[in-house]
């Protein structure tokens, strides 16, 4: 909410940093107790990365830990320490790569099935996308790379880790 930065020692800086109090839990927590029961504030939570990359916003950190939901429902994009502010929306292969990393994020806690039994890659990306067919073939021209980069890690996307 505020940041007051001021000069210190040479090449030092002296700060502090006022925040708001989020009342609520990481979407993790809230997908631990059911996808399905989840589904809905995930799809909530991809909503609100999408309008932050929509916004110009880049989240090098993005998982599940760092999507939280309050009690009202709302979902917000946290930890956004590393984050950029860039001119304009956020490109289709910078959206692809932190989407990848949301989806390792999930199959390492929560394995490869997705809401409503779908496979996790194409419910991620559909919902993401709510209908932009210009982001969806832009997005959906890198899914084998996305599959090739998981694999590299060990992760598969259809029976968890390797």
């Amino acid at each position: 909410v505020a940041v007051l930065a001021v000069p210190g020692p040479p090449g030092l800086w002296r700060g502090w940093l006022a925040v708001e109090a989020l009342d609520g839990e990481d979407l993790l927590a809230r997908l631990r107790r059911g996808i399905d029961a989840g589904a809905a504030d995930a799809r909530r939570a991809l909503g609100a990365v999408r309008r932050a990359h929509d916004a110009g916003l880049e989240h090098p950190d993005l998982n599940l830990g760092n999507l939280f939901i309050d009690r009202e429902g709302a979902a917000h994009v946290l930890d956004l320490d590393g984050a950029r502010l860039r001119t304009g929306a956020v490109g289709p292969g910078r959206r692809f790569r932190e989407l990848l990393r949301l989806e390792r994020s999930w199959l390492r806690n929560l394995g490869p099935v997705g809401p409503e039994g779908r496979t996790l890659d194409t419910w991620i990306h559909e919902v993401y996308v709510e209908g932009d067919r210009a982001l969806a073939r832009g997005l959906a021209s890198r899914r084998t790379r996305g599959a090739i980069a998981l694999a590299a890690r060990g992760i598969r996307r259809r029976g968890g880790q390797g």
